[in-house]
Formats: C-alpha cells, sequence, structure tokens
C-alpha cells in the first residue's frame, strides 16, 4: 500500500486525468455495491461527467444560458448536479473543446459568442459591410475635435508635423454588441466641415461625398493585436487583458492623395475579419 501512496504522490501532470477518473469513481463507489471493481468505478466516472457535459450541452444549444453570459461556478454546478467539481471541470473542458464555451482563469467561463463575420478588402466600405450583417450594425458618434497632427500621422497623410487634423472617433454595434471603436484623422482644410457632416450622416462615405470626394480606395492596411485601454475594454464591453484587433488604414482619392488615417480596435470576442482583395 505505501507503494501506492508513492506512486500518487510523484505522479505527473500527464497522469491528472486518470487520478481524477479514480477520485470520481470513488465518489460514484460511494452508494455502489461494495464488489465495483475498479474499471467499473472508471466507467461509472467517466458517466458521471459526460451526464453532466450533456446537460450543459443541452441549456447552452436551447438558449438557456445566451452567448456571452457567465456561467454558474463549478461549486453551484456540483450542487445542480449532485457531483465533485472535479466532474464539473471535466465536463467544462469538454465543451470549451466543443467550442461551446470559453474559460478564462481568474474570471470563470463564459457561453461562446456568435461570431459576426466582416469582409474586409480594398474597396470595402465598412458601412456596406454592415448592412450585409444579420442583424444589421450601426455606428455612434463618440466625439470630434481638432488636433495638431503627430509625426507618424503627418507622414501617413503626407502633411507637415503640427498641421491641424480633425479628429472622430465613432463606436460601431451589430446586433446591439459593441464591435469596434474608431479614430479617424482628415487633413484640414480640405475636409472642414466633416465633423458636423459625420455626426449627421454617420458614415465616411457620405461625409467625403458631400465634400466632393466621389471615389477612394485603402492605400495601406497593417493588422496587429494590442491590449485596449481601461476606456477601450469598458467601451467594447471586454476583459481588459483580452487583446483586440488593432488596424491601421490609410485611404486615399482617385488621384492617390491621402485623405484619412484611421485606428480602429475591433473586439475579438464578437468580430472575424474576412479579407478579401
Amino acid at each position: 500500500m505505501s507503494r501506492v501512496r508513492t506512486s500518487q504522490a510523484v505522479a505527473t501532470d500527464a497522469a491528472l486525468p486518470a487520478r481524477m477518473e479514480v477520485e470520481l469513481g470513488r465518489e460514484m463507489s460511494k452508494n455502489a455495491p461494495p464488489m465495483l471493481s475498479q474499471t467499473g468505478q472508471r466507467r461509472a466516472a467517466a458517466t458521471l461527467w459526460r451526464s453532466v457535459y450533456l446537460g450543459l450541452e443541452r441549456d447552452i444549444l436551447k438558449g438557456e444560458f445566451a452567448p456571452g453570459t457567465q456561467l454558474p461556478t463549478e461549486s453551484e454546478f456540483a450542487n445542480r448536479f449532485r457531483v465533485h467539481r472535479h466532474t464539473v471541470r471535466r465536463a467544462l473542458q469538454a465543451l470549451q473543446e466543443r467550442d461551446l464555451i470559453r474559460i478564462e482563469h481568474g474570471r470563470g467561463s463564459f457561453v461562446r459568442e456568435r461570431v459576426i463575420p466582416l469582409p474586409y478588402g480594398r474597396r470595402t466600405r465598412f458601412t456596406a459591410a454592415l448592412s450585409d450583417v444579420q442583424d444589421g450594425g450601426s455606428r455612434h458618434f463618440l466625439g470630434a475635435s481638432k488636433r495638431k497632427a503627430t509625426r507618424p500621422i503627418a507622414a501617413r497623410l503626407q502633411i507637415v508635423p503640427g498641421q491641424t487634423v480633425q479628429h472622430i472617433e465613432t463606436l460601431t454595434r451589430v446586433a446591439g454588441r459593441p464591435v469596434s471603436i474608431a479614430s479617424k484623422y482628415f487633413p484640414l482644410p480640405r475636409f472642414s466641415g466633416i465633423d458636423a457632416l459625420y455626426e449627421r450622416l454617420g458614415s465616411a462615405t457620405q461625409s467625403l461625398r458631400e465634400l466632393g470626394v466621389s471615389d477612394f480606395t485603402r492605400a495601406e492596411s497593417r493588422i496587429s493585436a494590442i491590449m485596449p485601454t481601461r476606456r477601450e475594454a469598458e467601451l467594447l464591453e471586454q476583459p481588459r487583458g483580452r487583446p483586440v484587433v488593432f488596424v491601421t488604414n490609410l485611404t486615399v482619392d482617385e488621384h492617390s492623395v491621402p485623405i484619412q488615417l484611421s485606428y480602429t480596435r475591433v473586439s475579438t470576442l464578437w468580430v472575424e475579419l474576412q479579407l478579401k482583395f
């Protein structure tokens, strides 16, 4: 017997599932016949966690837990199903493997959100892309201000550092969910008044047309990942510790003159960018 205890004491993480099955088997054996073998205990344990898994899977697929909502704790599920927490943990891991939930260490388990596909290409208009998405989308004007162009902004817009630019910030929602925050810069005085137009029309395309730009394309796009600021995480309704997709776009007119530089933070909770060129 001492050898068995020593073996268990030095067991590696790779042996954890086996130990968990033994523990779960012991849990089942409390109400089992005295002569139930170790093999029988393992089968009973497997049946037990799978029963929890199937019950939670059914609840999620039926909509008992809405996408994005936090699930009850392991202890609460253990009480509900009258099982050990290890049993619940294994069931939750299986649900995560099936991509039905996501487990965030230190925060809990959440029902996986429905990902919204957004096409993204050289001529894709974001507003038009939103209109093609089921449930539609909407832009919310967060504010505007005149600023002095920093060297990086001036270099992209091919203007002198310190030249005044119009800054506009917007929040985009799809199906009621916040999906992106955009900061746009337009060179002045060419686009004087675009802030009022944007607030009224809710579209960069329509605002530019009002100011005489009938056609434009993306000259350059850069995509990376960054950590959001506290304010950005709050606006996007996501954990601050979760990265966002950071998209830098340079837009030019029909004469290849830069007319807009935008920095967009896209929530990875809700959106999948589909690049098409």
